[in-house]
């Protein structure tokens, strides 16, 4: 019982985070939702393990998080970048 009044806990927030990820102002508020509902989805993952008596489901959830760090990094550098790619040289200008 307490595992499914969690998942319900945690869809009502990834509502939320979904309508700050379409409506938000700015990109960084977007990229910020993004992150929160990729971990509301490791969330929703380990509920379901719980619930499910399934603990391969931890494991996704583990997935789940590991992969919302690595896009955070990944849409940190574009918004100071504005690109994946590192330079090839520094040409300076005379």
């Amino acid at each position: 019982m307490i595992g499914f009044v969690a998942l319900v806990g945690v869809a009502v927030a990834a509502a939320l985070s979904l309508g700050r990820m379409i409506m938000g102002p700015t990109q960084h508020d977007r990229a910020l939702a993004l992150r929160s509902l990729a971990i509301k989805a490791a969330l929703v993952s380990a509920a379901l393990g719980v619930v499910l008596e399934r603990p391969d489901y931890l494991d996704v959830a583990l997935v789940f998080a590991l992969g919302a760090v690595v896009v955070l990094v990944a849409i940190a550098r574009v918004f100071r970048l504005r690109n994946l790619q590192a330079p090839l040289a520094i040409v300076e200008e005379t």
